[in-house]
């Protein structure tokens, strides 16, 4: 009898740990589907104009190609409340969401954080495909190291363009998470007010998830854009 309470009493527990992990699973992936859909035609954007404009000028292209895309800042900042509603256990897909936020705060809100997400894409585009792509044409004259040309300059310009971007990125966040907020109205008064509260500090916060995630991102996309500039050729 007692070994039955027993497993019983294993198999309840199973049962709430089992939940506990699939709903800590559901607020990690929040908004995922409407990330995807999301990062698929900014990158086309930022691959398809850096490769496409002339060679000669390739970092000022890729800077340009970077702030292009950040028409898409609608996109990431329905992203941003869904994450932050799935918290709250509030289920809403993006084109829900997106509705709701326009009849709560009209649809000019979608655009709020526009300004520090073109430069945010500016800045890691011009990095990623830019900078990196001259960087590794001056590596190939020292070593013609596959692995060295494919990791070295996508390291030392991912690191460099998470530093230089990510407190655009910060502020981005804080606006569009705010839209009830007129402090956060603009990029340059949120930038104050974040500094006023947290010091330079602040804007460095989550810098090492995102910036891992810019590392990856700057490899692969640095070899796809110098792929398909060869098949452009």
């Amino acid at each position: 009898m007692l070994y039955s309470l027993s497993s019983k009493q294993n198999t309840r527990n199973f049962k709430l740990f089992a939940k506990d992990c699939l709903n800590t699973v559901r607020v990690w992936y929040a908004g995922g589907l409407t990330n995807v859909s999301l990062v698929a035609p900014q990158t086309a954007v930022q691959l398809g104009v850096a490769a496409a404009l002339p060679e000669q000028n390739k970092v000022l292209n890729s800077f340009i190609a970077g702030a292009v895309s950040g028409v898409f800042s609608p996109g990431e900042l329905v992203i941003i409340h869904q994450q932050n509603m799935k918290e709250k256990k509030v289920n809403l897909n993006g084109v829900q969401l997106a509705q709701h936020l326009v009849k709560k705060y009209g649809v000019f809100a979608l655009f709020r954080g526009m300004t520090p997400m073109v430069i945010r894409d500016a800045g890691f585009s011009g990095f990623c495909f830019g900078v990196q792509s001259s960087l590794k044409d001056k590596t190939k004259q020292y070593t013609d190291n596959q692995l060295v040309l494919a990791f070295g300059p996508g390291i030392l310009t991912g690191v460099a363009s998470a530093i230089v971007t990510h407190p655009f990125d910060c502020i981005k966040t804080k606006m569009q998470l705010n839209l009830h907020d007129k402090a956060y109205s603009s990029m340059l008064r949120t930038a104050w007010y974040m500094y006023k509260s947290g010091g330079v500090t602040i804007f460095y916060k989550g810098v090492a998830p995102r910036g891992f995630r810019i590392l990856s991102a700057n490899i692969v996309m640095g070899v796809s854009a110098d792929k398909l500039r060869r098949l452009l050729e």
